[in-house]
């Protein structure tokens, strides 16, 4: 794997060129003795919900993943909280005004920009915004609109991050929508729902085998006469040929049977 830093080839304090790999995310400088560190970058993204359980979410306008969709959201500037950042980038790409910003999780993520790897740690929020009436696409963004969170696809969005906290936000709402089937009572459901399945299945069958049952029981009472023969009547099974015996036993009940049933 390429070193973060790989594309900084001098010193960012005394210019100078022996700046060489100090360790997996830092570079030093041979001369001054300068270590710079290349550390994640904070951004923030924001979740943004109207009444009728919609989301607003944006088009890029840019590189990277220019015409895919996106959630608002941005770098964090120098001397900004999470929350401040959240709701300046809200501001400055929808024109709308965050009253409250809420943290929820943060991801990883590897953002191209210029052909630059820059390591992002984003922070999502769910923002409450003022008015959600009025909102326009503005700076790196060609489209805003609200989107129901049931037609929400994962990957119609182009960032990495951006997919995965999608799938991790919206887990439990749509559980809760659908009726609070989560993991927590997901086998109160399933166990009911599997016996009814069973005994449906067991009916089903029970017409299929009830037509084969004089068979069945045909061979069951043929094995017990054989028992009874060859084990419990002592004079079968003496000599050495005691098989015989009940051969002709068999024989002879088979016969007796098929007369009586013809013969009514």
């Amino acid at each position: 794997m390429e070193h973060p830093l790989s594309q900084f080839r001098y010193c960012p304090k005394c210019g100078s060129e022996h700046f060489e790999i100090h360790n997996e995310k830092s570079k030093q400088c041979k001369d001054c003795g300068f270590v710079y560190y290349f550390n994640s970058s904070a951004a923030t993204v924001a979740l943004i919900l109207n009444g009728r359980n919609e989301l607003l979410v944006c088009r890029r306008a840019k590189e990277p993943a220019k015409g895919t969709l996106d959630l608002p959201g941005g770098f964090i500037d120098m001397n900004e909280t999470g929350e401040e950042g959240v709701g300046r980038e809200v501001w400055e790409e929808t024109g709308l005004k965050v009253e409250k910003a809420t943290y929820q999780f943060s991801l990883p993520n590897i953002y191209i920009y210029s052909g630059f790897s820059v390591h992002t740690l984003d922070m999502f929020f769910l923002c409450t915004v003022k008015d959600m009436s009025h909102f326009s696409a503005m700076d790196d963004v060609a489209d805003s609109f609200f989107l129901p969170l049931s037609e929400i696809r994962p990957e119609d969005f182009g960032l990495d991050s951006i997919r995965r906290g999608l799938v991790q936000f919206l887990a439990p709402i749509l559980g809760d929508l659908l009726g609070g089937y989560n993991s927590a009572n997901f086998f109160d459901f399933m166990i009911p729902l599997a016996i009814v399945v069973s005994a449906v299945l067991t009916l089903l069958a029970a017409q299929l085998v009830i037509p084969l049952l004089p068979y069945f029981l045909s061979f069951a009472a043929g094995a017990m006469l054989y028992v009874v023969v060859e084990e419990l009547i002592p004079e079968m099974s003496q000599g050495k040929h005691s098989n015989i015996g009940t051969i002709f036993f068999a024989a002879g009940f088979g016969i007796m049977m098929v007369l009586d049933v013809a013969l009514g």
